[in-house]
């Protein structure tokens, strides 16, 4: 069900909520997914993600949009495994 009140929560964080400035206190393996095809919000924010973070790895699925788990579930599961085997 549409609640108003959860939606302009998330326009509020999306307007104002920002951590890239702390994103190379990250010192765990990452994986940053995004898809190529997502309009909601453009890869090149995922790039810049990947880019902050020291030693992160950045996946890119071609004509994947926003809902990366419903569309590309076995890519998702892929990017998981590449973590678990950076993490030793």
């Amino acid at each position: 069900r549409f609640d108003m009140r959860t939606m302009l929560y998330h326009l509020f964080a999306i307007t104002f909520h920002s951590t890239g400035h702390r994103l190379s206190r990250i010192q765990c393996p990452t994986v940053v997914v995004t898809g190529d095809a997502d309009v909601l919000i453009p890869p090149a924010n995922s790039e810049r993600m990947a880019r902050r973070i020291r030693g992160a790895v950045l996946r890119s699925l071609p004509e994947v949009g926003h809902d990366l788990i419903t569309l590309a579930p076995d890519a998702v599961g892929e990017a998981l495994s590449e973590l678990r085997t950076m993490r030793g």
